[in-house]
This record gives structure tokens, C-alpha cells and sequence, in this order.
């Protein structure tokens, strides 16, 4: 059990640093992971709106 507890001070920061910097990050990567959902759905609406645009069109 010693060896998961942080031997210096530096040590306890440099872990604290790691989890929080790894909290961010799966906090971007859900952020990003939504915006690309939105984004595709969007795309595919605009997608079709466009195609049924062109054939009334033509």
C-alpha cells in the first residue's frame, strides 16, 4: 500500500496535476464527441433538404 501513496510532496502534486488534467480532458472529449453528433445530423438534414431542393429545381 506504501507504494500507491506519494513519497514527497512533489510527487502528491505531480498525481493531483495527472487526475485533474485527466478530468479536463474527458470533459473536452465529451464536449467534442456531442458537438460532432449534432454537427453530423445537422449535415445529414442539410444533406437531404439540398437533394430535394435540386430535384424540385430541375
Amino acid at each position: 500500500m506504501s507504494s500507491d501513496n506519494p513519497k514527497t510532496f512533489l510527487d502528491a502534486q505531480l498525481a493531483y496535476a495527472k487526475t485533474k488534467q485527466g478530468k479536463e480532458q474527458k470533459r473536452h472529449d465529451k464536449e467534442m464527441q456531442r458537438y460532432h453528433q449534432i454537427k453530423r445530423a445537422a449535415d445529414k438534414i442539410q444533406r437531404s433538404y439540398d437533394d430535394d431542393g435540386m430535384e424540385g429545381d430541375q
